[in-house]
């Protein structure tokens, strides 16, 4: 097991080399492989990159975020300005489907709630959300209902469809010929 100093200097290169992160306001502290980072940012975006660098490193086993974002006072926001801009993004985002998804915020930290059908446009969300240089926090709670379609075959017959999908994905280098073992 990898010791803590060890793990802070790890975590504290791999933030230097993110270049998405301004770290010169975050402290790194580790203990047992949990990491803290504390300090301040100038976005959301620093904040959530900061931690996502951090899971990256070898040996960290979780992550205690008690990074504060510090939005410049010129910017001054309303929380119905904020919500209006979170709108427009999402409104213009072609992988959500309009009025799927709620957005509420309050001081600056934004809540989105609401049922989408997968997991990547969940993402896609968060990511337009993430990127807003108006938010202080982020909490996504949309949940994920795949619903069936009656034209799908079940998923019993659609074995070896999965089974290439993974075989493309994981197995298949580039230029490589494309014979492979069926289910």
């Amino acid at each position: 097991m990898i010791d803590d100093i060890r793990l802070r200097e790890d975590v504290l290169a791999e933030l230097l080399w993110e270049p998405s992160v301004a770290c010169d306001g975050i402290t790194v502290t580790a203990r047992r492989a949990v990491v803290t980072l504390s300090g301040h940012v100038g976005s959301y975006a620093q904040k959530s990159a900061a931690a996502a660098a951090t899971r990256r490193v070898a040996g960290v086993q979780a992550v205690v975020e008690r990074i504060k974002v510090r939005l410049p006072a010129e910017m001054g926001w309303s929380d119905g300005m904020i919500a209006a801009t979170a709108a427009a993004r999402l409104a213009s985002n072609v992988f959500v489907p309009a009025g799927r998804v709620l957005i509420a915020v309050k001081a600056a930290r934004v809540t989105l709630t609401g049922q989408l059908d997968w997991w990547f446009q969940r993402e896609a969300v968060e990511q337009d959300m993430r990127a807003l240089s108006c938010i202080v926090d982020l909490s996504n709670r949309i949940t994920i209902q795949r619903l069936c379609s009656l034209a799908a075959p079940p998923a019993a017959d659609r074995g070896d469809e999965m089974v290439e999908a993974l075989y493309r994905a994981w197995f298949l280098p580039t230029g490589a010929s494309s014979d492979r073992p069926r289910a």
